[in-house]
């Protein structure tokens, strides 16, 4: 529905990434009051965002932007705030929200208790089981809450364990990069396997001990990017170390640069469009993202099965290829679509 998009958009407007806004959309989706007022006011306070619903007339508005009005002669409905000049209304209800460091990330379950105990495994399982994300992360969450529950026990915090998934990727890299026989194939597929339960664990060591951050979740993105890079540049040096074929060096850099440039325009384009309302196709290709990755991760491990690094590559390539097409048509195709 049109209010849907209004409040992505609202999000994204908030400096939130397309993960938070799926899941609060997700969220508000399943609400059995939703599209009341309270239903959209609960889901962004659960998200560390002060929400507030007020009437305001327009001389008072420019105090308050970003805003969105979501009561307008007297029907419930979502614009947001850049169409309020084309409005004859002297008087509005609107929502707007201020965020926080905090924000964006989502409070912990009425069942986890502030105390001087530290977090179940029955804790940790509300926070882990049935949330919104891609299908690739959720057949790891009922082993990564036994991670996450020793992680707590032993005092480790979710930040450090992002960064012990990050060694693990950095190990597979390398394990490849020494040969690409079965023994450093095998030892590759157990670090990415380990790599998947601690990246699940880092999230619910945060939630579960309220510990959640805007920082750690840049901090996460930017590892996964790095993670990225770390295993193109281990099968490049892997495969030619096997095949001592130069064109596979240049088959690997290729494939870097194309990566790094995808992840260079994607954030560029977030930035340049999130305040635009005639990008909607745009925003609609990167949600779908969120529900395909960790793709390069998948490939890897398939090669690492199959030995097949040569197809991992070229496969890659590809899909960064169509990621640069995928990207150019939602920005160009949706420029002079309205909201």
């Amino acid at each position: 529905m049109a209010l849907d998009k209004v409040i992505g958009n609202y999000i994204l407007l908030l400096g939130m990434g397309d993960r938070v806004k799926a899941e609060m959309l997700a969220e508000l989706r399943i609400s059995q009051d939703y599209p009341s007022l309270q239903s959209v006011v609960d889901c962004f306070e659960q998200w560390n965002f002060d929400a507030v619903v007020a009437e305001a007339r327009q001389e008072e508005i420019p105090m308050l932007q970003p805003f969105f009005i979501i009561q307008h002669d007297g029907a419930f409905k979502g614009v947001l705030c850049r169409d309020l000049s084309s409005s004859p209304d002297k008087k509005v209800v609107l929502f707007y929200a201020t965020s926080s460091e905090a924000s964006g990330t989502k409070k912990m379950p009425a069942g986890i208790k502030h105390s001087s105990h530290k977090p179940t495994l029955a804790d940790l399982k509300a926070v882990a089981l049935g949330q919104n994300e891609s299908p690739s992360y959720k057949m790891f969450r009922p082993l990564s809450v036994f991670f996450s529950h020793a992680a707590i026990r032993m005092g480790i915090s979710a930040n450090l364990l992002t960064v012990f998934w990050l060694l693990a990727i950095a190990g597979a890299s390398l394990s490849i990069s020494l040969g690409i026989a079965w023994p450093h194939r095998l030892l590759a597929i157990f670090l990415i396997l380990l790599h998947f339960l601690l990246d699940c664990a880092d999230g619910e060591v945060a939630r579960a001990t309220n510990t959640s951050s805007r920082a750690g979740g840049n901090l996460e993105q930017l590892f996964h990017w790095i993670a990225d890079e770390l295993l193109i540049v281990g099968a490049t040096i892997g495969l030619f170390r096997s095949t001592g074929e130069t064109s596979t060096l240049l088959l690997g850099l290729a494939c870097l640069t194309s990566h790094c440039v995808y992840n260079y325009l994607y954030i560029e384009l977030e930035s340049w469009t999130w305040e635009e309302t005639g990008y909607e196709l745009l925003r609609r290709f990167s949600s779908t993202l969120f529900y395909v990755m960790p793709l390069n991760l998948l490939l890897f491990l398939v090669a690492c099965i199959f030995n097949a690094f040569q197809i991992y590559l070229w496969t890659w390539l590809g899909v960064s290829a169509c990621f640069f097409i995928l990207l150019a048509l939602g920005y160009f195709g949706s420029r002079n679509t309205s909201d």
